[in-house]
């Protein structure tokens, strides 16, 4: 539902329905003075206790809650599953939102959300599946990989090196102590080394060197990954032809052009 009536912003309102009878037995609310909420789903477990998941912010959120039948009026007891970074860049939302009763499990329920993380995207969405019950969430560990160079607009030449940072961050903590393992899509640039632990801030440092010489320039991409999560891609600028290459390439010029000026000046 859109703001108004007394609501500052867009907030959902749900029937709670007897089945026996079919009649209304409540109406709670979900809303807050100080932000939206959209996309809802609610479901009732096999005790008739009902659960919701919705998104909610400006950077659009994940909460899942459960109806609290002890407060008049009835309230939702909240909690947020993932917090977003970013707002979509086409100001569109929705779907891939549910709440179901778990299958073997009807005193539960599962769920799915999705956040943004890092970037305005749909290579920034991350989905998540929840199974939770009155009391407790379990949720998979939620693992991001952030990647950055020491110049982005800096052109390396043959020989030269920089520096590259992976930060890996664990349901929002930043991670010690976790694997990243950086990659190049060029022979020409290469990583001093391949896998890197973090530190205590969760952050693994390793050095990018160009093998290339001053001809021909190309970009090439560096990502970093962790827990089975791939960073998004950062480029580098290098050179994509060895001096030595070019050296080779201008002596065969050379030759060729002596020997054809020798065979016709007989």
């Amino acid at each position: 539902m859109s703001e108004g009536l007394g609501f500052p912003h867009p907030h959902a309102r749900f029937a709670i329905i007897d089945r026996n009878t079919m009649n209304i037995v409540d109406e709670p609310h979900l809303w807050n003075q100080n932000f939206p909420y959209a996309y809802p789903a609610a479901a009732p477990n096999a005790s008739g206790v009902v659960a919701i998941g919705a998104h909610f912010g400006d950077d659009p959120s994940h909460t899942l809650g459960v109806l609290n039948s002890t407060t008049t009026p009835r309230t939702w007891d909240l909690v947020t599953t993932r917090t977003g970074t970013d707002s979509p860049s086409n100001n569109l939302w929705g779907d891939y939102t549910s709440v179901r009763v778990h299958g073997s499990d009807p005193q539960s329920w599962v769920a799915t959300g999705f956040t943004l993380q890092g970037g305005t995207a749909r290579q920034d969405i991350e989905t998540q599946y929840l199974h939770f019950r009155e009391g407790q969430i379990t949720a998979p560990p939620q693992t991001a990989v952030g990647l950055a160079v020491e110049d982005p607009n800096d052109r390396l030449g043959d020989g030269e090196s920089m520096w590259v940072r992976g930060t890996v961050t664990v349901n929002g903590n930043l991670a010690p102590n976790v694997d990243v393992t950086f990659a190049t899509t060029s022979a020409n640039l290469t990583v001093a080394a391949v896998t890197v632990p973090t530190n205590a801030q969760g952050v693994a440092q390793a050095t990018l060197t160009s093998h290339a010489g001053l001809f021909d320039r190309d970009t090439v991409q560096v990502t970093a990954t962790a827990n089975g999560v791939t960073s998004n891609p950062v480029p580098v600028k290098v050179p994509d032809v060895s001096v030595a290459g070019f050296v080779m390439l201008l002596t065969i010029m050379l030759t060729a052009s002596l020997y054809w000026r020798r065979r016709y000046a007989r």
